[in-house]
């Protein structure tokens, strides 16, 4: 899509959407343009004027809806959740209409990052199965279940050949192939589709997820060449802060911590985990902490601090438990303590790691005890 084009999309949104609740006038048409928007990961526009989310009519109805949509990056989950399931109980929005599908793939995503990712897998499968507007998109987002939160990472990435193509798409295959990369530490291959997905992004001139790819670049190179995941990190923050999405900014300044470990102060390496912390109370994802836990257990490891990587690795263990998530992360950081060997852990037997446990929890091994003798 043409720089112009997205850019006017975003601009005209807001301004359709009033139009429509003034005229009472269908939004079908409506319905692909906030697709389009959510899927180059342009959030704000999706919330509109307030005298058009108080509008008893289909159009205020879809933009409470679309509200929620923005918040599932900018704000509260629960919330977000919340203003998408009012609007699909609402009987304003038609029975097998593009909207009831555009929200309904919504609702299941909000379940992604509020944590429910059986729920959220389910209807991700009933989507895709039905072939609709968000069918690509539903099978994009159950791979992406399959790589985080069930560690089949082999499965995904056979998977992420059948999303289907789209410039938007594509851009978010190559993200998450680099997951599935980087979660069994082979950062190198990590790197290079992120920094695919940042090209095609810019080249279809989608600012959000340019920046969604260069914090992943961030969450990556910081392990191994943390200077550079440095400066990936901090462009991260300004760009995520410039579209306001809070969900990558904290993401972006737990990157930023791993890069400072073993190089900066202690105090340095906590107040960027300190950023995260707050960020994380203000969207509510209770992921996060295991993403906070992983950065703590690094630090302590790295300067040797056994007690604060036990209690780092206590919080990781109970986190993915409550949560029901099969989190690779306790394999990782039963690596890092000495705790266990792949020998010992049942879940690295059980969890998809490209090239095997052994290689795998090798190279995350690596990763502590290169950077101690760097410190």
């Amino acid at each position: 899509m043409a720089e112009a084009s997205l850019k006017d999309l975003a601009e005209d949104f807001p301004r359709v959407m009033s139009i429509a609740a003034r005229l009472d006038a269908p939004i079908e048409k409506i319905v692909p343009l906030a697709d389009k928007l959510a899927l180059a990961g342009i959030w704000s526009p999706l919330t509109v004027d307030t005298d058009t989310l108080r509008s008893p009519t289909a159009a205020g109805v879809f933009a409470r809806g679309t509200r929620g949509v923005c918040l599932t990056r900018t704000g509260a989950i629960e919330n977000a959740a919340a203003d998408i399931t009012d609007a699909l109980r609402s009987p304003l929005l038609l029975p097998d209409s593009q909207a009831r599908d555009f929200l309904r793939f919504q609702q299941a995503f909000a379940n992604i990052e509020g944590s429910l990712y059986s729920v959220a897998a389910a209807e991700f499968d009933a989507i895709a199965a039905e072939g609709g507007l968000c069918a690509g998109q539903a099978r994009y987002w159950r791979a992406h279940i399959a790589a985080t939160s069930e560690s089949r990472f082999q499965n995904a990435l056979n998977a992420s050949e059948d999303i289907g193509n789209n410039a938007f798409l594509d851009v978010r295959k190559h993200i998450l192939c680099g997951d599935i990369y980087r979660f069994s530490a082979r950062f190198a291959d990590a790197e290079t589709e992120y920094v695919q997905a940042r090209d095609l992004a810019q080249q279809a001139k989608a600012d959000g997820l340019e920046g969604r790819a260069i914090m992943h670049l961030a969450e990556t190179v910081a392990w191994t060449r943390p200077e550079e995941g440095r400066r990936f990190a901090l462009d991260a923050i300004e760009k995520a802060q410039k579209q306001n999405n809070k969900v990558n900014e904290f993401r972006a300044w737990l990157a930023l911590a791993v890069a400072g470990t073993g190089s900066q102060s202690k105090e340095t390496v906590r107040e960027h985990i300190g950023k995260a912390s707050e960020l994380l109370w203000i969207i509510g994802r209770q992921i996060g902490q295991v993403r906070i836990g992983t950065v703590e257990a690094f630090q302590a490891a790295v300067t040797g601090n056994t007690d604060a990587l036990q209690q780092a690795q206590q919080m990781v263990t109970s986190a993915t438990s409550v949560l029901g998530t099969d989190e690779f992360q306790n394999d990782v950081l039963g690596v890092w303590s000495g705790a266990s060997s792949v020998e010992q852990s049942r879940r690295a037997r059980e969890t998809q790691w490209l090239d095997g446990p052994d290689e795998a929890m090798r190279r995350w091994r690596e990763v502590v005890t290169a950077r101690q003798g760097a410190a």
